[in-house]
């Protein structure tokens, strides 16, 4: 997820992704974080504020998509 830290903590620690069901395809389990509308409502604070603080994950994610093209 590259939401930042700040969006997927909660009192000073990382949301929990809750597993689930194993799927056989992938040879995996497939989860999702417990509290997502806190995610949700945490990102939308993030986006409208007037410093919306650190993307750099995000901005890492693109700069090597826009390099590959250059």
């Amino acid at each position: 997820m590259y939401l930042g830290v700040d969006v997927l903590t909660k009192n000073g620690s990382l949301i929990p992704i809750r597993w689930t069901n194993f799927n056989e395809k992938e040879s995996r389990y497939q989860g999702y974080i417990s509290d997502k509308q806190l995610v949700h409502e945490s990102f939308r604070k993030k986006l409208l504020a007037d410093s919306p603080g650190d993307f750099a994950s995000l901005e890492l994610i693109f700069d090597t998509i826009f390099g590959a093209f250059r």
